[in-house]
C-alpha cells in the first residue's frame, strides 16, 4: 500500500522576515505515492529532521533552513516540508517511518 506524500516549500527573504511572512510558498509536488523504505530514505537523506510538534508523531517534517548559492546572494532562505496524506494507511505508516528515521518517539 502506498504512502501518500506532498512536499511544500517556503522562501523567506530579509524583507519578508521583517513582516514575519514568507516571500513565496507552495507545493513542489502533491499526493505522490511512496513506499515505506523510500519514505524513510527521504526523511534521512534529505534532512527532514524538524518535526512540526513534539513529543509524538508530527503532522509534518521540515528541513533546517537551506541557504545555497542561488539564495545566498539575495539573502533568501528556503525550507522544505513533507506532509503525509490524511488517509488511514498514510497516517499509519507515516508514524512508523518517523520512528524508523529517529525523528519522533
Amino acid at each position: 500500500m502506498p504512502i501518500i506524500l506532498s512536499q511544500t516549500y517556503e522562501i523567506v527573504t530579509a524583507e519578508s522576515a521583517e513582516f514575519g511572512e514568507p516571500e513565496e510558498q507552495g507545493f513542489d509536488w502533491e499526493d505522490v505515492p511512496h513506499g515505506f523504505r523510500e519514505l524513510v530514505r527521504l526523511i534521512e537523506s534529505e534532512g527532514f529532521n524538524v518535526p512540526s510538534s513534539a513529543p509524538g508523531v508530527p503532522d509534518w517534517l521540515s528541513t533546517e533552513v537551506i541557504q545555497d548559492r542561488a539564495y545566498y546572494e539575495d539573502g533568501e532562505h528556503r525550507t522544505l516540508s513533507i506532509h503525509p496524506g490524511k488517509d488511514r494507511i498514510s497516517q499509519k505508516y507515516w508514524a512508523k517511518a518517523c520512528k524508523a528515521a529517529g525523528v519522533c518517539t
